[in-house]
This record gives structure tokens, C-alpha cells and sequence, in this order.
């Protein structure tokens, strides 16, 4: 059994291809979308969703959810989830009004990681006055989480080299990142900055996390800083980048670790 999905006119119309059953009140494909979830699901299933004020059993009766297995175009072809994607963006990405498709450009999705350390937890990083030291993550802590990561994607972080890897994502993303450390001063009025260092190996340059924060008296003290970046150029997508801490004085770090939000354009 399969359904075929068209957009007739205005209107989408789901037929089922044994016994020629349509929707039995096709919708205006102006008032139409779609659960991109449902796309996701460990056996993924197509559910139409309607802007109308309908409640949830009668936009059902007009197009029950079915599986995407099951699902071929006006040509009898099998829809794949990108091909899917593409015909409900074409043809459903309208407003009330009728205006032009919502370029697929213009849509937005992603997910997240976080990263947690543990070689530092025993073995603090020593940071050597005036000297631009990185920080590491082997990603081996406990509440590293990578379980809601965007579609498609495996990380953005490499521990092998330390460095974070935007090769999976496009000009256009953005990344927001949550830095967060332990510092140990052993001197009074010790004075940090932290940087992230981007387009290494080419336009290498660096955005502050941390300028110029003084840490009065010797002590253990938590950092936690957030900021974002976007990929504008190729520069910055194709060279990775890494944290660096520099001190005026000779002082510890213990990183947690760091959070990275992935927002995906297109």
C-alpha cells in the first residue's frame, strides 16, 4: 500500500493508491505544513499539520499520519525524507496571504553538544605568565552529551588535536559557545583573558570570551563565559579554533568543559 502526494491546484490532495481513496477535504496548500519531527522518528512517519483552526482528530481524519515508506510522488516515485522536505517547502512554505515559497535557505534547524572533560580534573593545566596556553577536552566526562545533535551531523569537536571542526556545518551557520573552567591563582591581583582562536593556519584572528578579568586575592574560582560566532567566510568554516587562556601570572586551570549550540540555516 502507498500514498501519493500532490499538490493539485491549491490544494493538497493524498491518495491512496489501492483503492483511490482521496483526502476526503482536501486543505488549501496555503494552510499547510508538516511535523519535520515525525521525520526523525526511529521509523519515520508523515504528519500533516494545518494553521486552521481545526482540532487535532479532525485534522487527522483529513490526512492521517502514514509512514514515509509509504509515500510516493504524483510519478509513483518514493519520497526519501529530502525529497519530502523539498516538495513541502515548494509548496506548503506560503503565508495566509499567498506570497512566494519560503526559500529552503531561509529555514532554520540544529541541535547541541556539550563536551565534558576529565584528563584536567587530575591534571590541571599550568598556564605560564604572559603565554598563550590552550585548553583541552578530551571529552571523556561524564555529562558529555551528544545525543541531540543536529540532523545529520557527528561533532564539532576534535579532541584529538583539541580544536573544534566545523567541517559538517556551511557559510551561514552559527554556533553559539558556553565556556566554563576552574582557575587556581597562586598570586594576588592575577588578571586572565581568554580568547577563541579562529581561521588557524590561514586569516588566523580571535574573538574575546574573557578580557581583562583580575582575580584579587589566591584562590580556586569558577569561570563561566558565553558568546557566538557565525561561519561568514571560508576562512573560519574551513580552519577549526581553539580556546587559549593567557595570565599575567603563573596560575591552574580545570575545565568543565564547553556547551556549543548549533543553528543551521538551509
Amino acid at each position: 500500500m502507498s500514498k501519493k502526494i500532490e499538490a493539485v491546484g491549491s490544494f493538497l490532495i493524498v491518495t491512496d493508491t489501492v483503492s483511490g481513496v482521496r483526502s476526503p477535504q482536501p486543505m488549501p496548500l496555503k494552510d499547510m505544513g508538516w511535523n519535520d519531527l515525525a521525520l526523525e522518528e526511529s521509523t519515520p512517519r508523515i504528519v500533516f499539520e494545518t494553521n486552521m483552526f481545526l482540532s487535532d482528530s479532525t485534522e487527522y481524519e483529513l490526512y492521517p499520519p502514514f509512514l514515509l515508506s509509504d509515500a510516493v510522488d504524483l510519478n509513483g516515485d518514493a519520497f526519501t525524507k529530502s525529497s519530502f522536505r523539498d516538495f513541502c517547502t515548494s509548496n506548503m512554505g506560503k503565508s495566509s496571504g499567498g506570497s512566494a515559497s519560503i526559500p529552503t535557505n531561509d529555514i532554520f534547524n540544529g541541535g547541541f553538544y556539550d563536551y565534558n572533560d576529565l584528563a584536567t580534573t587530575a591534571s590541571p593545566i599550568t598556564v605560564t605568565t604572559a603565554t598563550h596556553t590552550l585548553l583541552t577536552n578530551d571529552g571523556a566526562g561524564a555529562f558529555t552529551n551528544k545525543t541531540y545533535k543536529p540532523t545529520g551531523d557527528t561533532d564539532v569537536w576534535d579532541v584529538s588535536i583539541n580544536s573544534f571542526d566545523w567541517s559538517e556545518l556551511k557559510l551561514g551557520d552559527m554556533i553559539d559557545l558556553r565556556l566554563d573552567f576552574d582557575l587556581t591563582t597562586t598570586s594576588t591581583n592575577t588578571e586572565i583573558e581568554v580568547d577563541l582562536h579562529l581561521g588557524t593556519g590561514a586569516g588566523a584572528y580571535k574573538i574575546p570570551f574573557i578580557s581583562e578579568l583580575n582575580f584579587k586575592a589566591k584562590g580556586t574560582y569558577k569561570v563561566n563565559r558565553f558568546n557566538g560566532i557565525y561561519l561568514g567566510d571560508a576562512n573560519t568554516l574551513d580552519n577549526g579554533g581553539q580556546f587559549k587562556i593567557m595570565a599575567d601570572k603563573n596560575c591552574t586551570v580545570v575545565v568543565n568543559g564547553w556547551y556549543c549550540k548549533i543553528i543551521k540555516r538551509g
